[in-house]
């Protein structure tokens, strides 16, 4: 009788906790395994950006890595599928937040649904997190940098100490120039510089984004802040730049024409056509269109990917438009 009344008290505190992290307010649309975070990108292609993304291990990997790792680049240079590259294989050690949309464009939800993420991927997070909203009933509504204090920094010192295992624990950030209140963004670079006074569980952030100005101003008073106390930097950036084309790479395929391939192929397997329909000539001439830029290269996939595909006739008309700057990029690629 007393095991299944110890069974019946840890199924309702379980209930009990559940609520209250269902409570918390969450932008659900912007986590890694959303259908619309799904929707907006795919991760890289096998064997691209491969220096990158060793970078960003070893990065991950180092005991001693800066808090924060910031890509940025211009649009179309394949911010997101880094970024969705980069969750995956980090599987059970990451929470993934997309910072776009009408849910993500501000920093209201941001801790709380990291807060939510991080019980996810770190199930030993679950009863501190809990404690904390019990003990917050109203964190919703307070500001950034108390729900960053009570949901996610406390509770994690409270594992922070020399006899737990250490663990590292990476949140990864995209598309952080779609915050609309640069004002917002600046107070959140500021606010995840605390993180680093974690050491035997580590919290990591990768954050993507468009260089814009008022970010790079945002880091530049970051390192300022903290260079006085610290002989080393917080943040660690690296820009991503367009792709060099085959000729500007001395002779190798670049990711561009890897990516042409590889779309182009499942393209033709698709609607029943030979993979030799289209010569490396002209693959080589779709990348040159693409200017370095993934968004482009896909966009013309995607627009050559039509239903009458199997008619040669039709396939040769849409490489002449592509080859006639007829078709237009999606609009605010990433």
């Amino acid at each position: 009788m007393e095991a299944i009344q110890q069974v019946v008290i840890k199924t309702v505190q379980n209930a009990s906790e559940t609520q209250h992290l269902r409570d918390l307010a969450c932008a659900s649309n912007a986590m890694f395994d959303s259908g619309e975070v799904e929707s907006t990108g795919e991760p890289c292609l096998e064997g691209t950006q491969r220096h990158l993304l060793q970078t960003i291990q070893d990065w991950v990997e180092s005991p001693t890595g800066e808090v924060i790792f910031w890509l940025d680049g211009v649009a179309g240079t394949g911010k997101t599928s880094v970024a969705l590259t980069v969750a995956n294989a980090l599987n059970g050690r990451q929470c993934f937040v997309e910072d776009r949309g009408s849910t993500l464009d501000h920093t209201k939800m941001f801790f709380t649904t990291i807060a939510r993420g991080l019980v996810k991927v770190f199930p030993d997070l679950r009863t501190q997190i809990v404690s904390a909203a019990e003990k917050n009933l109203e964190i919703d509504t307070k500001a950034p940098q108390q729900q960053l204090e009570r949901l996610i920094f406390e509770p994690l010192s409270v594992l922070d100490k020399p006899t737990f295992i250490p663990a590292r624990l990476v949140v990864v950030v995209d598309a952080l120039d779609e915050c609309k209140n640069p004002k917002e963004v600046d107070d959140l670079i500021g606010m995840l510089s605390a993180l680093e006074n974690l050491h035997q569980v580590q919290l990591r952030v990768l954050i993507t984004s468009r260089g814009d100005d008022h970010i790079h101003k945002s880091f530049e008073r970051l390192n300022k802040r903290n260079s006085r106390s610290r002989e080393t930097t917080i943040y660690r950036r690296s820009p991503l730049n367009k792709i060099l084309s085959r000729a500007e790479g001395y002779g190798e395929v670049d990711d561009t024409m890897k990516y042409l391939h590889y779309a182009l192929g499942k393209i033709a397997d698709k609607h029943g056509v030979l993979r030799g329909w289209i010569g490396q000539d002209r693959i080589a001439k779709l990348s040159q269109k693409a200017d370095g830029l993934f968004i482009y290269a896909a966009t013309m996939c995607r627009f050559l990917d039509s239903h009458d595909f199997d008619i040669e006739e039709a396939r040769e008309e849409r490489l002449d438009h592509i080859f006639g700057d007829v078709i237009e990029m999606e609009s605010s690629p990433q």
